[in-house]
């Protein structure tokens, strides 16, 4: 423990020597100050705030995982290289010990990064503001009806058999769950639509509604209607394709006859036929508490996430020349901003010629390679004012803190174990 502890302080001092720490605290404390200065915003206040939340924090995460995957990608095979690691291992401390140490001190580096620029941002922009959780309505299992959906293509079309034989039925249960999680709910003019919550949440509580509604041609129109939850009911008159807050306040019941406690009732007063996808577009928000607590916890998931990019390109250096490592660490994170993207487009199955095939194989693997990077959206949440969960942060930290760390210096050790000369 005392030579882990040893390791961990000599990786930080080294950090601080080198001017690492200095440079990304300031390049970090500069781009906050400065950018609300170059961006231009819709006009609103809650426009301005989600650009400022997104591209000032967002953007110091991402300098902060860049540098520090490429400094855990060089650190090892760096002192490998010049015979500084040789030296280090002659004493007695193991070697994932080496690894893990130098993994939690460059993490400790870019959670005192991060965490100057979450204090300016709730300086800047939190005063006074609050966030909500964002609870869904209770929809059928997508995994589930994916099942029902490819039992009825096998019993009505006979030529779909042969098909799924050919292609695979996991590819095409894969589509099938994209599918139906994309399906939108439409609501004819003048007409009603119930969504039901489980459990209801508390009316008390403060409530409020976030939608995103579209026509059925994808148009930017006007929509008007009426939300209602109980006694509690709000006006909605707002584009189509943006995202409206309408938030819920006590008055005359406006439910349907037959609506239940916990359901969510919207009434479209417009002219025109409108759509939602009540999976991805439709929340019931209830108020949460203060935005300077979200912060933090936002703050923890962001550490998290740097845990587990800094740890396995701490592997790759171990196992890696330095600029094959760095460039694989490099490759990972354009494999975590990409992969999620392709995967929200899978194309037909049946369709697809092999190489759409080994392509999708290839952006599943990698998906679920950086699922850590994509397990949260800290930064999303804080954009939206949607609460950071508590338990999503002990998952996060779980995978991303206990886990990773763990596993990828053992992994690290072992690589070490391989690569250095033998006496």
């Amino acid at each position: 423990m005392k030579a882990f502890a040893s390791i961990v302080r000599l990786e930080l001092v080294a950090a601080v020597r080198s001017k690492m720490l200095a440079a990304l605290t300031g390049a970090a404390v500069l781009w906050m100050f400065v950018l609300p200065r170059f961006l231009r915003d819709d006009g609103t206040a809650e426009g301005a705030f989600e650009l400022h939340v997104r591209y000032s924090l967002g953007v110091v995460f991402a300098l902060v995982v860049v540098s520090l995957a490429a400094a855990a990608a060089g650190t090892l095979s760096r002192d490998r290289d010049a015979m500084r690691l040789q030296l280090t291992l002659v004493r007695p401390v193991r070697r994932f010990a080496v690894a893990l140490g130098r993994i939690v001190a460059l993490t400790a580096v870019g959670a005192f990064v991060l965490g100057v620029a979450a204090a300016i941002l709730q300086i800047r922009e939190g005063a006074g503001k609050t966030c909500d959780h964002a609870v869904a309505p209770v929809v059928s299992d997508p995994a589930a009806e994916a099942e029902r959906l490819y039992a009825e293509y096998e019993k009505n079309f006979p030529d779909f058999k042969e098909q799924a034989a050919e292609v695979g039925k996991a590819d095409i249960i894969k589509y099938l769950k994209q599918y139906v999680c994309d399906q939108f709910q439409s609501v004819a003019a003048g007409e009603t639509a119930e969504w039901r919550f489980e459990p209801p949440p508390d009316a008390s509580a403060g409530l409020a509604v976030r939608v995103r509604l579209a026509d059925m041609f994808g148009r930017l129109d006007r929509v008007s209607g009426e939300f209602s939850y109980g006694d509690l009911h709000g006006d909605l008159s707002h584009i189509t394709r943006t995202l409206a807050r309408v938030d819920l306040e006590r008055g005359e019941p406006q439910e349907s006859p037959d609506a239940k406690a916990g359901t969510l009732v919207f009434r479209n007063g417009g002219k025109a036929t409108v759509s939602v996808n009540p999976r991805r577009d439709l929340h019931l928000l209830v108020a949460a508490g203060g935005y300077g607590a979200n912060v933090f916890r936002a703050w923890l998931e962001l550490v998290c996430i740097l845990a587990a990019v800094v740890s396995m390109s701490a592997f790759f250096g171990s196992a890696l020349g330095r600029s094959v490592a760095t460039f694989a660490a490099m490759a990972y994170l354009f494999a975590s901003v990409v992969g999620p993207s392709v995967i929200e487009d899978r194309p037909d199955p049946v369709t697809m010629t092999r190489m759409e095939r080994f392509t999708m194989g290839v952006a599943d693997f990698s998906s679920a390679l950086t699922s850590p990077m994509n397990s949260c959206a800290p930064v999303s949440a804080l954009e939206s004012r949607e609460c950071v969960e508590w338990r999503e942060v002990a998952r996060v930290a779980g995978l991303n803190v206990l886990l990773f760390p763990l596993v990828f210096s053992l992994l690290a050790g072992l690589a070490m174990s391989v690569k250095q000369p033998r006496s």
